[in-house]
């Protein structure tokens, strides 16, 4: 059972936090990382049903807009699906941060779509810098990043909705003198009836895990 309790940059060096995130994820796979004891994988993810995911608490309500299609999203909704839901901004430059929640959802994506899952899952990006995440900026980094249609980068579009988003799932930010936004790494799991089973920080985001987590959800 497992539990896990900037200046702008330009787009060409998102692009490469992105890709080094990205790296850093497919470094961090089972596969590629042996024990130099006896060469077996330092841990796995565990296969999906062979745990269980507590209830933590049920997911607070929120409405954000989805910013390819201008429509609102709320999350009462997406009832029926499981939702991973990242909180996150464009241009943050620690790649340990928001590039690396951004690739690991990629990568969720890419893995849903060969499960034949896709349809069950939405992926749920907010930004948590609506000011400068427009529809546009938002439309353009979905483009870079490759998202598919299961795949949500949204805007609260009002700092008063950020801001109950944010105190609502306990995702603490900060301005730093430069502009830059301090904060730590959250991404939830929210299962098909509104409850978060899983939150994710640095140290256990990871794509498989991640996957073995949604599955055993959906099997529920």
């Amino acid at each position: 059972m497992r539990f896990a309790r900037a200046v702008a940059t330009p787009a060409a060096a998102i692009a490469g936090l992105l890709a080094g995130a990205i790296a850093c994820a497919a470094a961090a796979q089972p596969a590629a990382t042996p024990s130099p004891a006896d060469g077996e994988p330092l841990y796995r993810a565990d296969a999906p049903g062979t745990f269980e995911l507590p209830v933590l608490y049920e997911a607070p309500d929120f409405e954000v807009r989805d910013a390819a299609t201008g429509a609102p999203v709320a999350l009462r909704t997406l009832r029926g699906r499981v939702v991973v839901l990242s909180l996150f901004y464009t241009h943050c430059p620690d790649g340990n941060a928001c590039p690396l929640a951004t690739a690991t959802l990629r990568s969720a994506e890419r893995a849903l779509a060969e499960k034949g899952l896709a349809g069950r899952v939405t992926l749920l990006s907010v930004t948590f810098d609506e000011a400068r995440d427009t529809p546009e900026v938002l439309r353009a980094h979905r483009d870079m990043v490759g998202a598919g249609p299961g795949w949500i980068l949204a805007t609260p579009e009002t700092a008063e909705r950020r801001a109950a988003l944010l105190a609502a799932y306990d995702q603490r930010i900060a301005r730093a003198p430069d502009g830059s936004i301090v904060h730590p790494l959250r991404v939830y799991v929210i299962d098909r009836r509104g409850r978060v089973r899983q939150i994710y920080s640095q140290s256990w985001l990871r794509a498989d895990v991640l996957m073995s987590d949604v599955e055993t959800l959906l099997a529920e």
